[in-house]
């Protein structure tokens, strides 16, 4: 067996479902031994690899580099599942429905493909897979798609990827596909949205009997906007309604993180300008310096719609 540095660990629900092996599947035990426990071609002995588990504590791997041809199995599967549940017309009906949501996990693929792979991007991959595959029963929109991953863990730090997949494939779709607000969405990507589940403080102001954590987050809170303003206007030339954006990003929020009235008058920026600063995150994740990421989401944005803007076939790798 390679070097334990060569492989990815599973959960048991990461092959849960699969009927037939993509690659490889590996048990190793507490004791060192390690077995195949399901060979590349054959069929996937679940049951087998629970009683394993049963009896000793033991990990399910998978080689790194076998690991998207296991993400793609198990997409194929769960389409091809949810395909078996439907009739011809419920079918038709729900591909109809899915072409956003569809196309965003192709957007996933062309997007990886140009930065590259790796563990990080790999973990939220998956997580996406499962939320966006998740609102298919749900007859699901953009929106419910959004309010999904938003719901499951960080939305910044865990799901910034898949969101920004979101916007760029959403902003193909509009009349506000052109450079000059591409340009302008690589700026507000600079921005950081407060987020905290005591967000009654932001609406109502701090309460007297505050915690000196709740007390210190509220001040960050009054300040950051501003804050980050001043970081923008250092390495940008920014426009009227960026700057207004970034200024007043905390003025009436609705609740969502975004905000409403006079800045939500600002379609589209204000609409996707967390969405934009989530990708931002993730490049620094993957060692993209702050100077290089302001225009940098407009040149990648650019390149895929340029390279996959004919090819976003949904199905052309799914089954």
């Amino acid at each position: 067996m390679a070097n334990l540095s060569d492989f990815k660990e599973l959960k048991l629900s990461d092959i849960e479902g699969l009927k037939q092996s993509p690659c490889n599947i590996y048990l190793t035990m507490l004791s060192g031994k390690s077995i195949i426990i399901s060979s590349e071609g054959n069929l996937v002995n679940i049951d087998l690899i629970k009683k394993y588990n049963e009896k000793d504590e033991v990990k399910i791997l998978v080689l790194k580099t076998d690991y998207q041809k296991l993400l793609n199995a198990r997409i194929s599967q769960k389409v091809i599942d949810m395909k078996d549940k439907l009739s011809d017309k419920q079918w038709i009906n729900r591909l109809q429905r899915f072409d956003n949501e569809l196309n965003s996990v192709a957007m996933v693929r062309a997007m990886v493909s140009i930065i590259g792979l790796s563990e990080a991007t790999l973990e939220l991959i998956d997580g996406t897979i499962d939320s966006t595959l998740y609102t298919f029963e749900k007859i699901p929109s953009l929106k419910t798609i959004l309010a999904d991953i938003c719901g499951r863990g960080d939305f910044f730090l865990q799901k910034a990827l898949i969101i920004n997949y979101l916007s760029v494939y959403a902003i193909s779709k509009t009349p506000w596909n052109n450079s000059s607000t591409r340009s302008k969405l690589s700026m507000a990507s600079f921005l950081h949205d407060f987020k905290t589940d005591k967000i009654d403080f932001i609406l109502k102001g701090l309460p007297v009997d505050s915690s000196y954590d709740l007390r210190q987050q509220y001040e960050k809170f009054k300040t950051h906007s501003e804050d980050e303003f001043r970081s923008l206007v250092k390495v940008n030339d920014v426009p009227d309604d960026v700057a207004k954006i970034v200024r007043l990003h905390h003025v009436d929020l609705d609740g969502t993180g975004f905000p409403v009235n006079e800045v939500g008058q600002l379609n589209p920026l204000s609409q996707i300008f967390n969405i934009s600063h989530g990708f931002a995150l993730a490049l620094l994740d993957q060692g993209y310096s702050k100077k290089s990421y302001s225009g940098y989401y407009y040149d990648l944005s650019g390149r895929i719609l340029e390279k996959y803007k004919d090819s976003l076939d949904p199905f052309s790798y799914l089954l």
